[in-house]
């Protein structure tokens, strides 16, 4: 979900693994571990160049379902009312309180969480060419610039690197991602 990089998306959901000849099979279980109060999505996964891992995000926090006022004749052309009208969605989105990076591997479904911050949002990883991995991350609680005409300086993402593991994490870039 691409218009909701930190929060707001459907959930819960599960990493799922197509075996060549069509079996799926479930890597990462959020559907049936996940309550209201504490849901999970696994997200952004990435394979390594060997094929062997894969590496990818759990967002972690609540469902809601999301609502929305909506004027009567985007539901009813024909509606004669034409006072907005609150509308709750059937769908549940996550509130995000953190995301972790976790590492699968495919052959055993092994799947160990790398070290994390408490209470940030490390995502979007992938495999860099020398073995280590590559991700973004709030860890520095960077915030964007505000633009004139919002209200809206809230977290952005930063460009951090690491060993496989999660261990030796440096920061690559200083700068905000889209966030200036």
């Amino acid at each position: 979900d691409v218009t909701n990089f930190f929060s707001n998306f459907s959930a819960p959901c599960d990493l799922m693994y197509r075996e060549p000849a069509g079996a799926e099979r479930v890597l990462f279980d959020c559907n049936t571990t996940s309550t209201d109060e504490a849901s999970c999505a696994a997200m952004d996964p990435s394979v390594s160049y060997d094929g062997k891992t894969i590496i990818f995000s759990v967002f972690r926090g609540k469902l809601v379902h999301p609502s929305e006022n909506i004027h009567p004749q985007v539901l009813d052309p024909l509606a004669t009312n034409t006072d907005y009208t609150r509308f709750t969605f059937p769908n549940r989105i996550l509130q995000t309180k953190e995301a972790q990076l976790h590492i699968v591997n495919v052959a055993t479904g092994d799947v160990k969480a790398l070290p994390h911050v408490a209470d940030t949002i490390d995502a979007g990883p992938t495999f860099l060419p020398d073995g280590r991995i590559t991700f973004t991350s709030t860890r520095e609680a960077q915030r964007r610039a505000m633009v004139a005409g919002t209200n809206n300086a809230g977290p952005t993402a930063q460009l951090w690197t690491a060993d496989p593991d999660g261990r030796n994490a440096d920061l690559a870039s200083h700068h905000g991602l889209g966030g200036d």
